[in-house]
């Protein structure tokens, strides 16, 4: 009897180690089934963010670009500039014949109205 125990015995741990070897590698499969598919099904939302937040940075940058732009005209031509910095009439004068684009008169004109 005690030799049918332990035989008893053997063969269930035996089966209980075989039954958590598989529950562990069927619990792997599913975890790397789980992680492709979450990788997969969120890959082009978060792209799709990605390129919103860089068109987004893009137009602020331009628009704040503009708007020092229209503001540095604004005050150059406004003849303030002249008086609190004369240095900095003699350069923005100097910037035509540099090459550099200056901003059109209407421009300063939105900028004032502001």
């Amino acid at each position: 009897m005690r030799e049918e125990s332990a035989q008893l015995k053997d063969g269930l741990k035996e089966v209980l180690e075989r039954l958590a070897d598989k529950q562990i590698e069927a619990s792997a499969r599913h975890q790397e089934q789980l992680g492709q598919h979450l990788s997969s099904s969120l890959r082009e939302p978060l792209q799709s963010i990605v390129e919103s937040l860089q068109s987004y940075g893009k137009v602020q940058n331009e628009q704040v670009s503009h708007a020092l732009q229209d503001q540095m005209t604004s005050f150059a031509d406004s003849g303030n500039a002249a008086t609190a910095f004369p240095i900095f009439s003699t350069f923005w004068s100097s910037l035509p014949k540099a090459g550099l684009p200056r901003a059109p008169a209407s421009s300063a004109s939105a900028a004032r109205s502001r």
